[in-house]
């Protein structure tokens, strides 16, 4: 079986999962094996490298990424051990856990795939299965050594830092969209850069996979080895970008919303997803919400009831924040979308018309900034009628607008904000030892602020009284 057969079967694995009769795009499929082979080509028998894979939504990433991992057990070839699929965000794990899980059944049937979303309870530190779904947070600081087994030795409490470290760099490591890991003093990808190079410097193989990547944060890469750059663009249906209400100043209020067959709804906050979601769910048969704030098991149970319907080709109508803006395999008619960063707006945009139909995105104007910076969101107000002419299938048209919107002196003054807390991490990477319990100090990979809360039993408080 040679990796194009592989990517069939596993297209023809989620097909019959979603019980859709959908037929093989040749000429995706083609250039889908391109790349796979690009990258198993960078890949084997060398240790020690970064790839940059850029195209656009919808393009069929993960069944690329994926089939090059599994293709070693084809070939008995080997290039890593493990394979961790690092997510932004936990909305995404549950998604791509389905998908991965099927693809490994259909190809490797005895290879596992597991998860690590960061419990405290559940103490894995990364050591699940061969193929290991993650978030970024759980996977940074297992490396910062916040998430390792510790005891006593003559007093002393010491730890093994070594221990994720030796795992990461004798794996596959794989940052799926990787444009949310971005905050608003962009923290995260300056302190993400440092870990992945020093990983990638010791022997690890990394691939950052996204559509909408600034070229600026290229720069924050300082590897031994140059990174691998692969873009691919694809020809698509254009969906219509209607501006009209950003322009006339008009926002977006729940009676707006009309549900056009499968119709997509996502605004900047959970409050106002909730706000549009209470009045819609009496209006139409089928709506549902998506948030970060969610449980897994109630968005769990929400994803399991779209996928009935999409499986029974029915229309429904999502609301959702940033959560919905990546992972959802669903191809909708309609986007009603509030202003938000260029590189969100594309993504959003990416969620409609993919298998080709007739599709309208209608943006409209954001009064707030929150939870983005409002230098941002005014770059992007700048370049939004770009849109409207911007091919969403060429890669390097999409580079060109977000790098109008995420320039140097812009990621320079987010940068300035945060660079006491991004000192006080570095800092702390410098003070870590091998076989030593961590540093005290508290380290962030993004700015943070925790709640302790503490859970009281009523029967204890009974007694009290």
């Amino acid at each position: 079986m040679e990796l194009n057969d592989l990517i069939r079967e596993m297209i023809k694995a989620w097909s019959e999962y979603k019980k859709r009769d959908i037929k093989i795009d040749e000429k995706k499929l083609i250039i889908q094996t391109q790349i796979a082979e690009r990258i198993w080509k960078e890949v084997n028998g060398k240790k020690g490298k970064l790839i940059i894979a850029q195209a656009p939504t919808g393009f069929g990433k993960t069944e690329i990424i994926v089939s090059t991992f599994l293709y070693q057990w084809i070939k008995q070839k080997w290039f890593a051990g493990r394979m961790f699929l690092v997510e932004p965000v936990h909305a995404l794990l549950r998604q791509i856990y389905k998908r991965t899980k099927i693809y490994q059944e259909k190809i490797v049937p005895d290879l596992g795939v597991g998860e690590d979303h960061g419990e405290v309870v559940y103490k894995t530190f990364l050591y699940t299965t061969p193929i290991t779904l993650t978030t970024v947070d759980a996977l940074v600081y297992g490396y910062l050594a916040q998430r390792v087994n510790t005891w006593v030795r003559k007093d002393v409490r010491t730890g093994r830092y070594s221990l994720p470290v030796g795992i990461l760099m004798n794996s596959f490591l794989v940052f799926d969209e990787a444009h949310l890991i971005q905050d608003e003093v962009f923290m995260a990808p300056r302190v993400l850069a440092k870990i992945i190079c020093s990983l990638v410097d010791a022997g690890a193989i990394v691939l950052f996979s996204t559509a909408t990547l600034p070229s600026e944060i290229l720069n924050y890469f300082s590897c031994e080895e140059k990174p691998v750059l692969i873009k691919q663009s694809e020809e698509r249906t254009q969906p219509k970008i209607d501006i009209d209400n950003f322009k006339n100043g008009n926002s977006l209020t729940p009676e707006k919303i009309e549900c056009n067959g499968r119709t997509l709804v996502v605004v900047n906050t959970v409050k106002k997803a909730r706000e549009i979601y209470s009045y819609l769910k009496g209006k139409y048969d089928h709506v549902f919400i998506l948030h970060s704030l969610m449980t897994n098991e109630d968005r769990t149970n929400t994803i399991n009831k779209i996928d009935d319907l999409d499986k029974n080709k029915k229309e429904f109508l999502l609301v959702g924040t940033q959560a919905t803006e990546v992972g959802l395999d669903y191809s909708f008619d309609t986007l009603y979308t509030e202003t938000a960063p260029i590189d969100s707006l594309i993504q959003r945009i990416g969620r409609i018309g993919r298998q080709g139909n007739a599709s309208i995105a209608k943006l409209y104007y954001t009064e707030k900034s929150a939870p983005y910076e409002d230098i941002v969101i005014l770059h992007t107000s700048n370049v939004i009628g770009e849109l409207v002419s911007t091919e969403l299938g060429d890669i390097d048209q999409i580079t060109k607008i977000i790098d109008k919107v995420y320039g140097k002196v812009v990621i320079e003054r987010l940068s300035e904000k945060g660079k006491k807390f991004y000192l006080k991490t570095i800092e702390y990477l410098e003070n870590l030892h091998l076989f030593a319990y961590p540093p005290d100090e508290t380290v962030f990979l993004r700015p943070s602020f925790y709640v302790t809360l503490y859970v009281v039993d009523e029967s204890s408080l009974k007694k009290r009284e």
